[in-house]
């Protein structure tokens, strides 16, 4: 949905235009979002370790066990 600058004001009033809004801006940037987001993961993220631990017990201990940068 195409919007003037004149319409956001009135958007914006409501709790449902502002729903509205954020939702076509959403969409809007999420080929911008995506692409940064991808990029980020191959750059900044890319030596990230993660760790499952699932079960009953031993979750707390490991968490605490667990040594944090």
């Amino acid at each position: 949905m195409n919007y003037h600058w004149r319409d956001i004001p009135v958007f914006l009033r409501t709790p449902i235009g502002r729903r509205q809004f954020l939702w076509s801006m959403y969409q809007r940037g999420w080929p911008i979002l995506s692409h940064l987001a991808r990029v980020y993961r191959q750059t900044l993220v890319r030596n990230t370790r993660i760790v499952t631990v699932v079960g009953s017990y031993g979750k707390s201990t490991t968490l605490r066990a667990t040594p944090v940068p």
